[in-house]
């Protein structure tokens, strides 16, 4: 009896062994893994997308499978480059597995399941250069995969950004103003060049520059009597000057001496012609 009873808990062990051993290698396999890209253009956005099991037949292709199923393109067919940018073209109208933008010149996705992944990216300019990721597979399988991203890479001319400077007068007569006025351009803090503006040029300058700079303005020297002020809007310097004194206009200065003055010479001549007259009694 004990003997029947050590047979069945042996054979009740050894089929729950065989029961949770495939259950386990699923579970460690599916979405277990993790696949790292290493790309120099921040902020290029990739997509991944699996195309099929991780294992090749007999004949060493592989049969696609979910969203590329049915597909006549061979893996790996003439080469791996000629296939994946075939599976590319047509991943067009696909959802990616998994997605996301290059930062610090890496990007890692985790939680993929064994498999040949297509991995495929968009286009990006940096630093002047404009990088376009080339269509790779990958097999993703075991733990982590590290894989250097390769690229076409081109020169790009970046459009010019367009500045402007504009005078403007508030509070003051238009015909006591200065003919011109100097106004200095810096570029990241350096003095570039001193432009005039005047009736001629309608009081604005406008000038171009290639991206990535920061352009400020300022008046070289403020005329006498005007409290100058800088605005910015988008790439627009706005220098206004506003007459400090409302109601007075430039040049006609401070009257109060002058009227002081004034009176105290009309008292000294009447004292004078009193003294005279006391005189001639």
């Amino acid at each position: 009896m004990k003997k029947t009873k050590l047979f069945f808990r042996s054979l009740a062990l050894l089929l729950l062994t065989v029961l949770l051993v495939p259950f386990g290698a699923v579970a460690s396999a599916a979405g277990g893994n993790s696949l790292t890209l290493q790309y120099p253009c921040s902020g290029a956005e990739f997509r991944v997308y699996r195309v099929a099991d991780a294992s090749p037949g007999i004949d060493g292709s592989y049969t696609l499978e979910g969203d590329f199923a049915g597909l006549s393109v061979e893996v790996p067919g003439e080469s791996w480059r000629s296939a994946a940018l075939e599976l590319a073209s047509h991943a067009a109208g696909i959802s990616p597995d998994v997605r996301g933008e290059i930062s610090g010149g890496s990007l890692t996705f985790s939680g993929l399941e064994d498999g040949l992944y297509l991995v495929d990216g968009n286009a990006a300019v940096s630093n002047g250069i404009r990088y376009t990721p080339v269509p790779f597979l990958v097999i993703v399988s075991g733990g982590s995969v590290l894989s250097q991203v390769k690229s076409d890479q081109e020169p790009v001319e970046e459009e010019p950004v367009s500045y402007q400077v504009k005078k403007v007068w508030k509070g003051d007569d238009a015909d006591d103003r200065p003919g011109s006025v100097a106004i200095r351009l810096l570029r990241d803090g350096q003095l570039v060049e001193t432009v005039t503006l005047n009736a001629n040029n309608q009081w604005t300058y406008t000038w171009e520059d290639t991206p990535g700079h920061t352009w400020q303005v300022e008046e070289a020297q403020v005329p006498n009597g005007y409290q100058a002020s800088v605005s910015q809007s988008g790439n627009t310097f706005t220098v206004t000057n506003t007459w400090k004194t409302p109601g007075e206009q430039p040049g006609t200065g401070d009257t109060t001496f002058i009227a002081a003055a004034l009176v105290l010479l009309l008292i000294s001549a009447g004292a004078f012609v009193v003294i005279r007259r006391k005189n001639r009694a």
